[in-house]
């Protein structure tokens, strides 16, 4: 009952950037097969994972504790977002993107 499971990786779920693809019509849902296969991956190999809104990189700390993130749907990014991507990869994090990051 005392013990805990803390997760390596993290998922950046952004409204945004799932809103943009669900208006330009060419992508409609294909962009959450995509969160959704990387989620399921990571699961199959016992990775705990956690879905974490993309407002946690304006706080570099939020992110400090996951040693790799998955940001599958990065297409509209402004500089705060940059800023806070960039800041955590130089302290040491890894960051994987989607195809259709811009």
């Amino acid at each position: 009952m005392d013990s805990t499971c803390d997760a390596d990786t993290a998922i950046i779920y952004d409204y945004d950037n799932d809103s943009n693809c669900k208006i330009e019509g060419y992508i409609g849902l294909e962009e959450w097969k995509s969160e959704e296969a990387v989620f399921q991956a990571l699961n199959e190999r016992h990775i705990m994972t956690n879905v974490i809104s993309h407002e946690n990189l304006k706080c570099t700390e939020d992110l400090e504790k996951y040693k790799v993130i998955f940001y599958v749907n990065a297409q509209l990014l402004d500089e705060k977002d940059v800023t806070g991507l960039k800041s955590y990869v130089e302290q040491g994090g890894t960051i994987v993107f989607g195809p259709r990051s811009g």
